[in-house]
């Protein structure tokens, strides 16, 4: 087996071992960067262009917060010191990509964070959805395909001693 050969069904055989992996991850997961910080969102689509954010985490200046889910996701609700309105809705296909409402995230001394968007909010919100595996997985059961076609060739154009 030359280089080439064993490279390409190394590749097959990752791509076969990702197919009976579990599809667990959800297509639903963004992640975002905000004038002081990033952070992850995992969301649920609930039509017309909105998806309420569920979970997530956030940096922001240095400190680590949690998403507030709130008891009722996607309507507007009060955070808990009372002195915020949110919903965590977003809008991954529009400009702005947050509501007036926006997201609302506590760190561990109870401080919150309230990322918001609107027509008139200088505030950089940029959110990226990451791939779910079945993405990768479609991807390496090519390179399976290719694997195998390479290593079947390979076989095919280097006969053995005393065959013709």
């Amino acid at each position: 087996m030359n280089l080439k050969t064993k490279f390409f069904s190394s590749i097959g055989l990752l791509g076969l071992l990702c197919l009976m992996l579990p599809n667990t991850a959800r297509a639903d997961n963004f992640t975002f960067t905000v004038n002081g910080g990033s952070g992850t969102l995992s969301a649920t689509n609930i039509g017309g262009g909105m998806w309420v954010a569920d979970s997530g985490t956030a940096i922001y200046n240095l400190t680590a917060f949690t998403l507030y889910a709130g008891t009722d996701n996607g309507a507007i609700q009060t955070s808990p010191s009372g002195g915020i309105l949110f919903d965590n809705v977003l809008y991954p296909n529009s400009n702005p990509t947050l509501d007036v409402y926006g997201l609302l995230f506590i760190d561990a001394n109870a401080n919150e964070l309230n990322i918001y968007g609107g027509p008139n909010v200088v505030q950089t919100f940029k959110l990226t959805a990451v791939p779910e595996p079945g993405t990768i997985s479609l991807f390496l059961s090519g390179m399976l395909g290719l694997g195998l076609l390479v290593g079947m060739n390979g076989q095919r154009r280097n006969p053995r001693v005393g065959e013709a």
